[in-house]
């Protein structure tokens, strides 16, 4: 009985030393402190980025929630080029999207995604229950993305050559 006593004490007494060197948080002042320490500059980063513009402004947030609707291939299809290059050119104002040359991408691939767009049916993001389908649109996107430089080449005009035309 002692032995088995003793064994329980050196047990306690190591599991107290590796707990008390442990890197994760141990008390719940500890766990909300490690918790606003990453939730708080993630907060703080939304709201200067996204929430509100300089000034405390929306408007940049509300221009960029206008822009990626383009991405609803049910609205996508029924605008106009004009339009549709109006709402992309909203997104070069987001560092994120100027640096990858996204807009510029978007741009180009325009008449392919939105022949793709054109075929999606009215009740787009519903099964066959009649529920709502929370990921269809991000599958719809994956899907297109997979063929996406086929249609990539139907955007880039074709250059005809006439054969009777020779340069001297």
């Amino acid at each position: 009985a002692q032995a088995q006593a003793d064994h329980e004490a050196e047990t306690l007494a190591a599991l107290e030393n590796a707990a008390r060197d442990s890197p994760f948080p141990l008390s719940k002042d500890q766990w909300t402190a490690h918790v606003s320490s990453g939730l708080c500059p993630a907060f703080n980063y939304f709201m200067e980025r996204v929430a509100e513009g300089p000034g405390g402004d929306r408007f940049a947030a509300v221009e960029l929630f206008r822009a990626f609707r383009i991405f609803n291939p049910s609205y996508a299809k029924t605008l106009s080029h004009k339009d549709a290059f109006a709402l992309i050119e909203k997104l070069d104002h987001y560092p994120i999207f100027r640096k990858g040359g996204y807009v510029a991408k978007l741009k180009k691939g325009w008449n392919a995604y939105k022949q793709n767009a054109s075929f999606v049916v009215a009740d787009f993001g519903k099964t066959k229950d009649g529920e709502k389908d929370k990921s269809a649109i991000l599958t719809w996107h994956y899907r297109m993305f997979l063929r996406i430089d086929e249609d990539e080449a139907d955007d880039i005009p074709k250059k005809r050559v006439d054969a009777s035309v020779t340069m001297i």
